[in-house]
């Protein structure tokens, strides 16, 4: 057979991260309920990883399909904001919720995907028990200060809030943002041997 085939798809990566964000969010809250705590820092830290690469795939979503040849995919990550924000006319305070969280993951988001060395000199004279002493002797980067619970659960919430404000002033409906697509054949002759 001699066909044509025709198809078309609309890739939202998007959902994908959200769903992963939100997987990780679930189990978190889930083991911590338990008192599961093996491993849940490299789960928090994946979730919040996830949560931030959600939210900047949102705003590509939203900007491409609002703003069409006026976007710019490769601007900088607070110009593709501010600048998706002000044509749906989203006044953000960046020192609130939920606009707060996108401060604090694009810095998680930042610190992680380059991995720079840290070198840290302290020097001070506490007095405290040996126990105290010795919790305060940790090896941690300061980033590692955003990987909480609580962290995980409001920005996560918060990134679910700057979408559905998005959406909302865009106007455009859930369904138009899943990934979708169609496939065709149409014959157009039998070939004989």
């Amino acid at each position: 057979m001699r066909v044509k085939l025709t198809s078309s798809r609309a890739i939202y990566i998007h959902n994908d991260l959200k769903n992963t964000a939100f997987h990780f969010k679930k189990r978190i809250v889930e083991r911590m309920g338990n008192n599961d705590r093996e491993g849940i820092f490299l789960e928090m830290t994946a979730a919040l990883t996830m949560t931030a690469f959600a939210l900047e795939a949102c705003v590509n979503f939203v900007g491409d399909r609002v703003l069409g040849d006026r976007w710019r995919e490769r601007a900088s990550y607070w110009q593709k904001v501010k600048l998706v924000f002000e044509e749906l006319g989203i006044q953000a305070d960046y020192e609130c919720r939920p606009f707060s969280s996108i401060g604090k993951l694009k810095k998680l988001r930042d610190t992680l995907a380059h991995g720079k060395p840290e070198h840290i000199e302290e020097e001070e004279i506490v007095i405290g028990t040996y126990d105290e002493l010795c919790a305060r002797q940790r090896l941690a980067g300061g980033w590692e200060e955003m990987v909480t619970l609580d962290n995980v659960v409001e920005c996560y919430d918060d990134m679910n809030e700057i979408w559905r404000l998005m959406l909302e002033a865009a106007k455009i409906e859930v369904i138009d943002t899943t990934t979708q697509g169609g496939h065709g054949m149409e014959l157009i002759e039998f070939i004989d041997d």
